[in-house]
């Protein structure tokens, strides 16, 4: 029976307000087969984690994961692998040319307070017109693990992006995921449905509904079996399905998505909406049990006053408890904070 989402809604929790990190942007929370909570995000140029034993009450241990001489350590994101050593990825982003921007993943064997090596997986081009972006893993029950990025590098001469993956079952290659002609696919975020069969992607997607739009929240989709290699998702494929229910306006801005799903089947999906004062805020939606016909937004840092709330991600923390984890400022402090919200009406 599928699920009648239309009567969710999430009540965020104003008691649960916490700030992980100072100075801090994009922040990414998983759970630890120890039941611990590790928070990774990016301060000072640099790639780093903290910790919580309390399930997000509290936040210690800072560590640094990695640095990059020639520039920043971006976009760090994590994903505890089965074998229990953590995977962290991240995007180097030289500050001058001569050094290439370049896709890396580090490794932990002791639950993320100790990194090995960097490891280079990716290289592209040396100018930011010619860069690659905000890294991403999953991996599915056999063990295969997929790293997906925004990757400007096979396009030199024009400023398209593509969604591109590495597979560590055959990592020399490089397989195109997505691209529309003349636009921008970026910002993924793959999701394993409950279903065990259906793997769903959400990515910003620069020309959804005109050709002179701003960023939408669209979802590609491929299957467990297929795992992103049936072909590139272009703009006119089936499976590349726009995110929400009802389709906002052309020229409002709703880019930078994630996507997790609850036990219960609920999907949940976060962007960031500008306003009128070109302000961007994270708003947060639900969809069905297929990562579909998202609906019912709610902006769960409002009600703390902040302003901007951006680079945002979503932690499944309980059953129906879902973090809302971004970097904003709130009562004069500026840096990673994070909010619980309670999905109501199942």
């Amino acid at each position: 029976m599928a699920l009648d989402h239309d009567r969710y809604r999430i009540e965020w929790d104003p008691a649960t307000l916490r700030l992980v990190s100072e100075k801090s942007v994009y922040a990414r929370i998983i759970r630890l087969h120890s039941g611990e909570l590790l928070c990774c995000y990016q301060r000072g140029g640099q790639s780093r984690v903290k910790r919580s034993l309390d399930n997000g009450s509290t936040w210690d241990g800072e560590v640094l994961v990695t640095d990059y001489r020639h520039g920043i350590a971006a976009n760090p994101e994590l994903r505890q692998l089965r074998d229990g050593r953590v995977l962290l990825c991240y995007n180097e982003r030289p500050h001058s040319e001569g050094h290439p921007f370049s896709i890396m993943t580090v490794l932990s064997d002791d639950g993320g307070r100790t990194w090995g090596e960097a490891k280079r997986l990716f290289t592209a081009g040396l100018t930011k017109d010619d860069g690659c972006w905000e890294p991403v893993a999953l991996q599915y029950p056999d063990g295969e693990v997929q790293v997906f990025f925004a990757n400007e590098k096979p396009y030199t001469e024009t400023n398209e992006q593509e969604i591109s993956m590495i597979s560590s079952k055959k990592p020399s290659k490089v397989w195109t995921v997505s691209r529309r002609d003349n636009a921008r696919d970026g910002m993924s975020v793959p999701c394993l449905l409950n279903d065990g069969k259906t793997v769903a992607m959400a990515i910003e997607d620069s020309r959804w509904n005109d050709e002179r739009g701003r960023m939408k929240p669209v979802v590609l989709f491929s299957s467990t079996r297929q795992r992103w290699k049936e072909g590139r998702i272009d703009a006119v494929s089936k499976r590349r399905e726009y995110a929400l229910k009802n389709e906002l306006p052309p020229m409002t801005y709703l880019g930078a998505p994630y996507l997790v799903q609850m036990p219960t089947g609920i999907t949940v999906l976060s962007s960031q909406l500008e306003n009128a004062e070109g302000v961007q805020q994270m708003v947060v939606y639900l969809g069905n049990e297929q990562a579909r016909d998202f609906t019912s937004g709610s902006k769960p840092f409002s009600m703390a006053g902040a302003a901007a709330s951006m680079w945002n991600s979503l932690f499944v923390k309980e059953s129906n408890t879902v973090t809302a984890v971004s970097g904003t400022r709130i009562d004069g402090q500026s840096g990673i904070w994070i909010i619980d919200g309670k999905i109501t009406g199942q």
